[in-house]
């Protein structure tokens, strides 16, 4: 009964409607019957209008028991159920079914929060009546929301779908799906009944501490019950809330190159209340062998701990590295892949624009054997080649990575927007302005005020420190990720020890994009203010970098400092770092891939799974074609084959790994507080533990409106017995 009214202990007051009747009894009284002569006459006239008279009394005695009956009910505060099985209104249902991976989690007697809530929501619907023209909207509160169905009227078919639905590996998005829920409720019918089946997580809503995360999930209640809707929450019971999960995989190198040791390293936290252990096993390229194991012992709660591992792959291509440990109750998050680009070498093409016969002489002598010393044994994973510009003007620029321009003083318009293209491709552009630069050319080709690859324009003139002082390279206090080698104070300071004479002001755009400067000039007698000496921007997939002075000793002495070298090589590989971050996604995200050559098509697919067939587009003003899937909804290690046109062949026929990974955000078991719950969605919900009736915070609005009209019928039932007792006597009276 407590699940039709709000307050069924008002029902006992429907005793009183006993009254009326009890009454009528005991006022009848018996008489002895004695022969009168004068009284039978009336005695035959009263028999004809008897029945008249018992027919009058019994209507008043009804409608005086009517009245009472339905003050108790009013009293008794009907909910919805009740008023729409006394009226025949239809119920509009709308299910917040909340299919996140954390809902997974096994407990004790073999169930899971999900399967508990799938059947609530079967049970639910089928409630329903669909003679009644009852309907039913199924929202999936993962991230991102699903609405599954939208106010339908086929019942059995919504059963039947949401007894197949199967938990996702998507994180909860209750404050979304409220949201959208609210928005759905303008195409339904006022007095929507919105209920919500979830573990409630603190981190479905968000920062539940967040002032503005309250404010929008109040706001989503209030617009519900405005329509005059109901928002009910069934509270899952107590649970398992211990859990270890992989929250991380990373590699530390930022290139990975093939015949070279990268290290990769694997995060761990413990989300449960008491110490977790585990092993760490780590697998390459989709094989059942680990590669290596790594033992994590009492990491304590609320912890992370980190471990690695060294693998090295012998060819180039895409590649993938996994991490496991043993099974817990929740399994989504014991894995974790990382996908890499693995490479041959890091080819680096330097376009000398002093060139000279005489060996150290030339302008790109002392970065070229930075980054490749030649040391007999010893492979370098740079690849370098020195042009003269009129021969890069003729180079083709595929298969090159970095493209560094020293000193040049041509660049024809054609080779700057190659140039353009190939950094946006993910390509490096790294430059070394000298004496023989045109600021003007530089600035109008590839700085193009702001929105073209070079970080910042060349300003002129040149800055020339003092006779008898120089200046001297800083960067800032902590180091920028970029310069992680100088990260250490000691290291950082060799920076400074190299004299530099004369420099070009560099001036970044005045609304700045992702432009960064990672180093400042400034000379020793503090004569000006520093400026600008190495900034650094990302554009499109790729990067570039601007020094303010000359890679050779002309204007500096940096070239000849162990420093340079350090500095060098630091940039090449945060110019040349590849993470393949758009094959590295969440659940939840699709995966895009722009294509380098000719495909007719690619086979995406994940162990156990079938092939999706993806067709290659091309979006408007893009220079390559595109491979785009539909939203990864499970985490998954992917594999996409690639398939030439008949009679065509690719230059790389290897597959295209694709890790797909959980949201480890939806990793913490520990549920949002019921009295959070209460204050943030205030009087207009209600809330029901699995198992139990729901608990009402305040009537519903749709409750008020049955006991209103139930109140109102009682007064009716109440003026109609005094309109007709008042209409009898009055006859009765003419008649006599």
């Amino acid at each position: 009964m407590g699940s039709f009214f709000g307050a069924p202990a008002m029902l006992w007051w429907g005793l009183a409607a006993s009254v009326p009747i009890l009454i009528h009894l005991f006022s009848r009284q018996r008489y002895q019957k004695l022969p009168w002569a004068a009284m039978e006459f009336l005695r035959r006239a009263f028999k004809k209008t008897r029945r008249r008279v018992r027919l009058e009394h019994l209507l008043i005695l009804l409608l005086r028991v009517l009245a009472l009956l339905l003050l108790a009910l009013a009293l008794a505060e009907p909910l919805r159920d009740v008023a729409s099985l006394l009226g025949g209104e239809r119920r509009e249902l709308v299910l917040i079914l909340d299919d996140s991976f954390s809902m997974a989690v096994e407990e004790p007697d073999g169930s899971t929060p999900f399967t508990r809530a799938r059947a609530k929501a079967v049970a639910l619907v089928n409630e329903l009546r669909g003679d009644r023209g009852d309907s039913v909207s199924v929202l999936l509160a993962g991230r991102p929301v699903r609405l599954l169905r939208k106010a339908s009227a086929e019942l059995d078919k919504s059963a039947a779908e949401l007894g197949r639905l199967e938990v996702s590996d998507l994180a909860t998005d209750l404050g979304g799906a409220l949201s959208t829920a609210s928005a759905l409720l303008e195409s339904l019918p006022e007095g929507v009944e919105v209920v919500v089946l979830s573990d409630v997580q603190k981190t479905a809503f968000g920062d539940s501490t967040s002032e503005a995360v309250a404010r929008d999930l109040a706001l989503a209640a209030r617009a519900i019950t405005a329509r005059k809707g109901t928002l009910r929450f069934v509270l899952p019971r107590t649970g398992n809330s211990d859990n270890l999960a992989l929250t991380a995989l990373e590699c530390r190198e930022r290139s990975v190159i093939a015949g070279r040791a990268a290290r990769m390293v694997a995060t761990l936290t413990n989300y449960s209340d008491k110490p977790q252990s585990g092993t760490v096993r780590f697998h390459a390229d989709g094989a059942t062998e680990p590669f290596e194991s790594r033992e994590i012992e009492a990491l304590r709660p609320g912890a992370s701990e980190s471990v690695d591992a060294r693998v090295m792959f012998s060819a180039a291509g895409s590649h993938v590295v996994e991490a496991h440990f043993a099974t817990d109750a929740l399994a989504p998050d014991n894995r974790r892949a990382l996908a890499l680009d693995v490479r041959s070498d890091i080819r680096v093409r330097i376009v000398d624009g002093e060139p000279s016969a005489e060996a150290g002489e030339e302008e790109s002598f002392f970065l070229a054997a930075a980054l490749d010393p030649g040391i007999e044994g010893v492979r370098s994973p740079f690849e370098v080649q020195v042009l003269d510009e009129g021969r890069f003007e003729q180079t083709a620029l595929k298969g090159v990575d970095i493209v560094v321009l020293m000193n040049t003083s041509t660049l024809s318009p054609r080779k700057a927007e190659d140039l353009r293209n190939f950094v946006t491709a993910g390509g490096a552009l790294w430059v070394f302005p000298g004496d023989r630069t045109q600021p003007e050319t530089l600035n109008t080709l590839l700085f193009q005020e702001g929105n073209g690859p070079l970080p910042a324009a060349i300003a002129g003139p040149t800055l020339v420190a003092p006779t008898d002082s120089s200046f001297r390279l800083s960067g800032p206090d902590p180091m920028p990720s970029e310069l992680a080698y100088f990260a250490d104070k000691d290291v950082a300071s060799w920076l400074g020890r190299a004299p530099i004479h004369k420099h070009w002001r560099l001036e970044a755009p005045k609304a700045p994009r992702q432009q960064r400067v990672l180093l400042n000039l400034a000379p020793q007698d503090g004569s000006i203010a520093a400026q600008p000496a190495l900034v650094v921007n990302r554009f499109g997939a790729g990067r570039t970098a601007l020094f303010a002075f000359s890679g050779d000793q002309e204007w500096s002495d940096l070239p000849a400092f162990p420093t340079f070298v350090l500095l060098a090589r630091e940039m090449a590989w945060w110019l040349s770092e590849h993470v393949s971050s758009g094959d590295n996604l969440l659940a939840g995200s699709s995966w895009r891939y722009s294509l380098r050559g000719r495909v007719k098509e690619a086979l995406l697919a994940h162990e156990g799974g079938t092939a999706v067939v993806l067709r290659p587009l091309r979006h408007e003003g893009a220079q390559h074609e595109e491979l785009q899937s539909d939203t990864l909804l499970r985490a998954r290690l992917w594999r996409a084959d690639l398939i030439p046109h008949p009679g065509e062949t690719l230059e790389d026929t290897s597959p295209r790994w694709v890790a797909v990974n959980v949201d480890c955000s939806e990793s913490d078991l520990h549920r949002a507080d019921e009295a959070w719950l209460r204050t943030v969605f205030g009087v207009e919900t209600q809330f029901e533990s699995e198992g139990r009736e729901p608990e009402t915070v305040t009537r519903a609005s749709a409750a008020e409106h049955a006991w209103w009209w139930l109140l109102f019928g009682a007064l009716l039932a109440l003026l109609a017995e005094t309109a007709l007792s008042q209409w009898f006597g009055a006859r009765a009276e003419a008649k006599a």
